[in-house]
């Protein structure tokens, strides 16, 4: 149980900082068409494999109820990518160039 919760948190740290390091280099360094193709690229397989591990933790929740209160902490960790993804993606489409 405790790895679970290990790796979904360092999934969920991952996802961010990767996605911030696309964001970062798109506005700053690069703006090319590329970045913004690997930049969607890289969201949608990040959202399949945040889910998975969601989905994980939430089963994981009613299966074991001595560390409920461990594995709803890490869910709203993963959870907590999907408003930092739609403002990362906000800033992509209305950030003039």
């Amino acid at each position: 149980m405790n790895k679970l919760i290990f790796t979904a948190r360092k999934i969920a740290l991952l996802s961010f900082a990767v996605g911030t390091l696309i964001l970062i280099s798109h506005l700053f360094l690069i703006r090319s068409f590329l970045i913004i193709k690997i930049g969607v690229g890289y969201t949608l397989g990040a959202f399949i494999i945040n889910s998975l591990v969601l989905l994980t933790l939430i089963i994981k929740t009613f299966v074991t109820p001595y560390k409920r209160k461990e594995l709803i902490k890490t869910c709203g960790l993963v959870l907590i990518n999907v408003p930092i993804t739609i403002l990362y993606i906000l800033v992509v489409i209305y950030y003039p160039y």
